[in-house]
């Protein structure tokens, strides 16, 4: 069988992080997402599922010592710490897409288009990554391409099948001589795809231009998670939510369209919150900075329950803080109840762009994947 782009679901040996400190980008260098992270990591300790999956924490030279003592504070000394330059705690989109034969490949990467000037250490991080791995399993291959490609812009169920979005793999400067037809084919050579179905348009606080760990992840072959405005009537009527026809359109595609076996999608529909706003305090406590997008007040904020860890069969659902919370846990409990489902807090982490899909990766246990 030819090498395909794996799905998250597949063994994990490890889960690799980034500690969020730039003042650039966070409100008083990152401490109230640092808690976060470091409830995630006590979370992930404390599973009955996932506690032996290693937690590797990339760390600047500069706070290793630091983060050594929270660690340690936190009772959280299974934490690996490595000293690493990077841009920002992102680790998804600008990290290896690893392929059935064990294969690690680095797409281009521009910052999303500039909105980080310091995109390039993130380009460095990922080679340190891969070829870090590579020293530990000398027959990994890393293939290289010269088209951009972020992690959180596409997810697979492993079997040929692959959704992605239009807004941001059209729209990066690199790509724009492409056409849609050009990079399906450019993704199905590189990345083993018998199937390529485009997402349309974007979420109204993505400031990616269009990622799909916004708008739908593959839960298991035939099932995708989607987001649903039917659930937001507590705050507003599911006609006013900014991205009410857009999660309309994005089910529009997935109930028309078929997998690369012909199966029809079961989706999962995750109530989407209205986005929450960065606050006057917020915003105050960030450092202007001409390197990365300005993050004024009142900006709204890309909250959805889509964007989640998946660890083997454990998912972790982000939390923002409101009633929906509890709901989203319970839809993913009652649909999958061979899963173990946690829920840790996610707000604080939404000030930089993302999730905590967006600020992990995955790492294969590439052992058991070579017997797949």
């Amino acid at each position: 069988m030819p090498a395909s782009l794996v799905p998250e679901w597949i063994p994990s040996k490890a889960l690799w992080l980034r500690w969020p400190e730039r003042p650039d980008v966070w409100p008083n260098h990152g401490k109230a997402t640092q808690q976060e992270l470091l409830l995630l990591c006590k979370a992930l300790r404390d599973s009955t599922e996932v506690s032996e999956i290693a937690i590797n924490l990339m760390v600047s030279t500069a706070s290793s010592s630091y983060v050594h003592n929270q660690l340690a504070q936190h009772n959280l000394t299974h934490v690996q710490l490595f000293e690493v330059a990077y841009a920002d705690l992102w680790s998804r989109d600008c990290a290896p897409l690893v392929c059935s034969d064990g294969s690690l490949h680095h797409f281009n990467f521009d910052g999303w288009s500039g909105i980080d000037h310091q995109w390039q250490l993130d380009i460095s991080a990922r080679n340190w990554l891969s070829q870090k791995l590579q020293a530990e399993t000398p027959s990994l291959l890393i293939a290289e391409h010269d088209f951009v490609l972020e992690g959180g812009a596409i997810h697979t169920d492993g079997q040929g099948t692959a959704l992605v979005c239009a807004g941001s793999l059209l729209q990066r400067e690199k790509n724009k001589h492409y056409s849609t037809q050009d990079i399906e084919a450019l993704l199905k050579d590189a990345l083993g795809l018998k199937k390529v179905i485009w997402l349309p348009g974007t979420m109204s606080a993505d400031e990616t231009g269009g990622h799909v760990d916004n708008m739908a992840c593959f839960l298991a072959p035939g099932v995708v998670a989607v987001n649903d405005t039917d659930y937001s009537n507590e705050l507003t009527t599911r006609q006013t939510h900014p991205d009410h026809q857009q999660c309309l359109a994005v089910e529009r595609v997935l109930s028309e369209r078929t997998d690369a076996n012909g199966n029809a999608f079961e989706l999962v529909k995750l109530p989407l919150p209205m986005p929450p706003r960065l606050t006057m305090e917020e915003s105050c406590a960030i450092e202007s900075s001409s390197s990365v997008r300005e993050r004024p007040s009142q900006m709204p904020l890309m909250a959805t329950y889509v964007n989640f860890i998946r660890l083997n069969n454990t998912i972790v659902l982000p939390a923002f803080g409101c009633s929906l919370d509890q709901t989203a846990k319970s839809i993913m409990t009652t649909h999958f109840p061979q899963f173990e489902i946690i829920q840790t807090p996610c707000r604080a982490l939404l000030v930089g762009g993302g999730g905590w899909h967006c600020a992990s990766w995955n790492e294969p246990d590439f052992e058991k994947l070579a017997k797949l």
